[in-house]
């Protein structure tokens, strides 16, 4: 068979991530891009809009997949949340600027994997075209490019028909955003319409006080540049509320959480904490991708469109009644991070 080579092109044909929600739409894509006789790899981003207009969105959530913020033009417009509302009950999702991940391995495989421990037999079903001991450290954005030359091998696909991917990342995410509401929120020390990540914050909780927040809020760009503290904050995954190292999503994907390349995690009763220092999510093709005599290219991608997940408090110091001395505010925002991790494969 030829020689495959992964290059640029708009992902448009699979679409795969790892979380609950499987990717429709054209978005903000780091595109990992490979020369295969050039031995080069980058990621790069293209650029789409989609046609959208201002409307009141209501983030109060129950169950399902996280709604989106409905941006126009970079501004969230009025949002509506619940009073007395704990955070993983009121979130939206908007477009990440920056995401920190420790990539071990990506595969392709020909049938899914096992579906309690997919390290079972995925050996056999997958073709590695990555597989790192120690991991590789990528931070994708919008304007990054990083070379992965040395570490993607082609050499062991074959032709025939590829249903699945595997992805292997590290436990700790961590995101860079930032948001522009026509509405003032709360943050760690100040309100304002403009808010993101402060560097170094963690994740507070459900109910958090507002010097637990991770989340800063301004008025102008330029206070964000005086603050000098945005940068990304950092979530260890878990499954809240079930003792099970699985979580299977509503597109089909299945995300376990692993204690190493082998291994399932040990979880506690109520999936707060777990020894778990990977991720591994086994991601079904939209459609099937086969490879043949005539394939030319490859391209694998990782998305940032959509997959900033911004989580509101109305919560005890957060309630209305709370914020009330702040002025005309809608909610504090406990975090902003990663809701998942975007990933996509097409071969031509």
């Amino acid at each position: 068979m030829k020689q495959l080579l992964l290059r640029n092109m708009i992902l448009a044909v699979s679409g795969l991530t790892l979380n609950i929600q499987e990717v429709a739409k054209s978005g903000k894509f780091a595109s990992v891009i490979m020369n295969a006789i050039k031995a080069a790899l980058f990621f790069i981003f293209s650029i789409f809009f989609a046609n959208s207009s201002f409307a009141q969105v209501n983030i109060n959530y129950a169950s399902g997949e996280v709604i989106s913020c409905g941006a126009v033009d970079g501004v969230i417009p009025n949002l509506t949340a619940d009073d007395d509302t704990i955070a993983k009950e009121l979130r939206c999702l908007t477009d990440l600027e920056e995401l920190k991940l420790s990539l071990y391995r990506i595969g392709l495989c020909t049938s899914k994997p096992d579906a309690t421990n997919p390290a079972s037999d995925w050996a056999t079903k997958c073709v590695f075209i990555m597989n790192k001991a120690t991991p590789l450290e990528l931070t994708l954005s919008k304007t990054s490019k990083n070379s992965i030359d040395s570490n993607i091998d082609l050499s062991g696909l074959n032709e025939g028909t590829y249903t699945h991917a595997v992805l292997l990342v590290g436990n700790t995410l961590s995101s860079k955003v930032k948001a522009t509401f026509t509405q003032k929120f709360v943050g760690k020390t100040s309100i304002g319409r403009i808010c993101y990540t402060i560097s170094g914050g963690v994740d507070p909780g459900n109910s958090p006080t507002r010097t637990n927040l991770a989340v800063e809020c301004v008025d102008t760009e330029t206070d964000v540049t005086t603050n000098g503290n945005y940068g990304h904050s950092s979530k260890e995954m878990n499954f809240w509320g079930t003792s099970s190292p699985k979580k299977a999503a509503a597109n089909g994907d299945d995300v376990f959480l692993m204690l190493n390349a082998t291994t399932l995690a040990t979880i506690n009763t109520s999936g707060k904490t777990s020894d778990a220092t990977m991720i591994a999510g086994i991601l079904p093709f939209s459609s099937t991708q086969t490879i043949s005599a005539n394939s030319t290219s490859i391209d694998i991608g990782f998305q940032l469109t959509d997959l900033g997940q911004i989580k509101f408090s109305t919560k005890s110091e957060c309630s209305d009644s709370n914020r009330s001395s702040l002025g005309t505010t809608e909610a504090c925002i406990a975090t902003m991070k990663n809701y998942g991790v975007g990933f996509r494969v097409t071969v031509k």
